[in-house]
């Protein structure tokens, strides 16, 4: 929240305060001319997030103490549980006939109808969708004549989502298909939509880990200026940079990766020294010498945070140039490595004495 918003809801929690049209308000705050649209802005994201709301006159005031905002977490069986932004409120029940149209992960405002009683929670009615999270769904696409419906791989979507004919697109019975979500749920009506993407038959290859990645919004392409920036460094060691590292290609390294893995990161070398002790070498290929802090790549691999490992696939944190060249300790290739080197007594006591 920014000062603005904060400045008009502290404003508006004054004892002293009497509901305002937007016009009074923006005057209080000594709001120029040019300035009212964007301040009107400010007043209708308040409202949009449910911490202010208009009377009958067209008058703003708070959103009172009785209502609790939070995520639905629905069930399959058709209740589901709001989970406030408040960590001190406990998760508060809402009975199918409750939910007044919210689907899975919405952001909504629910109101207490039963307080806490003995073994149960409290349990709210939601009376406001603030925000749908989802505005699309993966799923099986069912086809009669004249209509279809979707069944959502998200078991606590909420139910099946209606398809009338003209919005079948290419899809056939029993596709995997991306639809968008044209109207949600109301009281006893289904949620209606569209087939915006055929992901393929529900028996063929691939066709389930895409449907994976298209539920959750995987990133699996890379955006077409990253991938140019990986493609400029090239998969070969720039022999200029050698002469400033310490070169270990003399020594026998192996990596320590399993066989089915995708990238190879870490290595290892063990001798023994005349004391009797163990010298354990550790290398970790050298990423940051490539990825510059603020880069394009650099950018991309924080909104994406970690490599993410699908069965048979992986949605790589790095352009498959990095993970599967230049940053991979291929058998042969010379990499360059940030380094560590211990040595590890007859008592297990390690001192580690370089870093490289």
């Amino acid at each position: 929240m920014n000062e603005k918003e904060e400045l008009i809801l502290k404003f508006m929690k004054d004892e002293n305060y009497i509901p305002m049209k937007a016009k009074e308000i923006a005057s209080i705050f000594m709001v120029p001319k040019n300035k009212y649209q964007n301040f009107k802005k400010i007043l209708d994201k308040l409202e949009d997030e449910y911490k202010i709301q208009k009377n009958r006159k067209n008058k703003y005031l708070l959103v009172t103490d009785e209502y609790i905002i939070g995520n639905f977490r629905g069930n399959e069986k058709g209740y589901g549980f709001v989970i406030s932004e408040n960590k001190d409120i406990e998760d508060i029940f809402v009975s199918k006939q409750n939910i007044n149209g919210a689907v899975n992960e919405d952001l909504v405002a629910v109101k207490i109808i039963k307080d806490i009683q003995e073994g149960k929670r409290k349990e709210g009615q939601i009376v406001k969708i603030i925000k749908h999270e989802k505005d699309s769904v993966v799923g099986t696409f069912k086809k009669s004549e004249n209509f279809a419906f979707v069944i959502p791989d998200d078991k606590k979507f909420g139910g099946d989502i209606f398809i009338s004919k003209k919005n079948f697109g290419k899809a056939r019975n029993n596709h995997k298909v991306v639809v968008k979500i044209t109207k949600y749920p109301v009281k006893n009506k289904k949620a209606e939509g569209k087939v915006i993407e055929v992901i393929g038959g529900i028996n063929e290859a691939g066709v389930d880990m895409l449907s994976l990645i298209k539920e959750y919004n995987l990133p699996y392409k890379f955006p077409e200026n990253v991938a140019c920036e990986a493609k400029k460094l090239g998969n070969k060691v720039d022999k200029k940079d050698i002469p400033n590292r310490v070169d270990l290609r003399g020594q026998k390294i192996f990596t320590i990766d399993g066989e089915d893995a995708k990238d190879l990161d870490d290595a290892v070398r063990v001798t023994k020294n005349k004391q009797g002790n163990y010298i354990l070498d550790v290398h970790i290929a050298d990423v940051s010498f490539y990825v510059k802090e603020g880069g394009l790549l650099d950018k991309e691999a924080l909104l994406r945070g970690t490599s993410i490992y699908m069965l048979g696939r992986v949605i790589p944190m790095l352009p498959r140039e990095l993970s599967n060249g230049i940053c991979s300790l291929n058998e042969g290739e010379d990499r360059f490595t940030l380094s560590c080197t211990m040595e590890i007594d007859k008592r297990r006591k390690c001192n580690i004495f370089r870093y490289i």
